[in-house]
């Protein structure tokens, strides 16, 4: 009778930990969507030659150079739209996105934002302690802005 509970134990265990394995796999491809979850802006950097990419805005999160404003802004997007939110200045900029390609580890997409028009990627950081976040950066105007999802 033992070894037939302990048999059912390990089974249902198996059938547990397998569950487990896909869901996931499956959230961590759902958060390569962009429109997955809301986006919280880190770093706003110069791609200028000239500006040597300083770093000329910081979000909540993060410090840079004396040269850096603190700003407050958000993305979100949804079924093709796009909306960044600056609260320090209270303005909100909309935008549209299309999928350009995607893999397992990120998706590229061709946007744009009021007239200017860029690309974004949405993948994972990877850092020394073994943490993942989900990481959003959009490119234009010369300007490469980097965001991470909001329940990091």
């Amino acid at each position: 009778m033992k070894k037939i509970i302990s048999l059912f134990l390990t089974f249902g265990m198996v059938l547990a930990f397998t569950g487990c394995g896909q869901q996931k796999e499956h959230n961590s491809n759902n958060k390569l969507d962009i429109a997955s979850q809301e986006w919280i802006m880190t770093t706003i950097q110069s791609q200028r030659a000239e500006d040597n990419g300083l770093i000329v805005a910081y979000g909540t999160d993060s410090s840079a150079s004396e040269q850096a404003v603190r700003m407050d802004m958000t993305c979100s997007a949804e079924k093709g739209l796009l909306s960044l939110t600056d609260q320090t200045n209270n303005k909100t900029y909309s935008g549209k996105y299309t999928v350009k390609s995607s893999s397992a580890e990120s998706v590229i997409y061709d946007i744009s934002v009021e007239d200017a028009v860029g690309m974004a990627v949405v993948s994972f950081t990877n850092y020394e302690d073994d943490r993942q976040a989900n990481t959003l950066i959009l490119s234009f105007e010369g300007y490469a802005l980097t965001f991470l999802g909001k329940n990091q």
